[in-house]
């Protein structure tokens, strides 16, 4: 069901009441994608996302729960995270607790994460998660730059390569940086083994719906699939509610992540 939006003027001028010189600023020095990413924070902060001209316009009908009422295992205050402040193209600071602590909680032995950017969220997987194998997919430097349908990707957020708070670390050795694009890639060699799937890569629809489409095939039984950006981007929005009426899925509260419902003993 689509909600009514006001005209692209009016939306674009509702938009610009939340900017500041800030945002100029980053957009002058860093280039679009990370002044797309500290406007999108910073409108966030003010509640002012309905206003964007980039947002979903596509209502979310995947039921929301509270995340201790979906994942009573995660213990987030336990968590001690890594490179903790948000960065251009990056979850936040619960999105990020949320993943961590299940992976503290639940021992995932293989994880894919199909979005890299910096790598933060990589890099505390790998730490809550020390026996687990990850393998980690995003563009190779050489691919198109992604369309704005997509959102932006590494190179237009300002990063030179994907991954590089953890390139050089000792968890560096058990994590496979895959630069490949995630929804051409053959996937097959980890079809039914991977434990724990955190799809952030290209956002438009027909990419969401192939990375997910891999990551079905992909996952363990009892594994566990999250989304970001539901709520937030057409794309992921217009494709998870599809999806839902397959497959249980729950939107965590406060937050952008989908997921598939978890499995619980009768």
């Amino acid at each position: 069901m689509a909600v009514s939006s006001p005209r692209p003027l009016r939306r674009l001028l509702r938009a610009a009441a939340f900017t500041n010189a800030a945002t100029f600023w980053v957009l002058l020095r860093e280039g679009k994608g990370p002044a797309f990413c500290y406007l999108k924070q910073m409108i966030g902060c003010y509640d002012g996302r309905t206003y964007l001209p980039w947002r979903a316009t596509t209502a979310p009908t995947v039921p929301e729960m509270l995340p201790g009422a979906v994942f009573p295992e995660a213990d987030v205050a336990a968590i001690e995270l890594l490179h903790p402040l948000p960065a251009p193209g990056g979850i936040n600071v619960l999105e990020l607790l949320i993943l961590t602590s299940l992976a503290a909680a639940r021992q995932p032995r293989r994880i894919v994460e199909i979005g890299v950017a910096a790598g933060r969220t990589t890099i505390n997987l790998a730490a809550q998660a020390p026996q687990a194998e990850i393998i980690a997919v995003d563009l190779p430097p050489e691919a198109p730059e992604a369309a704005d349908s997509a959102g932006p990707d590494y190179r237009q957020l300002g990063l030179e390569q994907p991954g590089r708070l953890f390139l050089g670390q000792p968890a560096a050795e058990r994590i496979t940086l895959l630069l490949a694009d995630s929804t051409r890639h053959d996937w097959s060699a980890y079809h039914g083994s991977v434990d724990l799937i955190f799809i952030d890569g290209a956002h438009d629809y027909q990419s969401v719906k192939a990375d997910s489409e891999n990551a079905l095939a992909m996952l363990r039984p009892g594994g566990l699939i999250f989304w970001h950006d539901y709520s937030w981007v057409e794309g992921v929005t217009r494709y998870l509610n599809e999806l839902h009426q397959r497959r249980q899925l729950v939107w965590l509260g406060g937050t952008h992540l989908a997921c598939l419902a978890p499995d619980r003993p009768a």
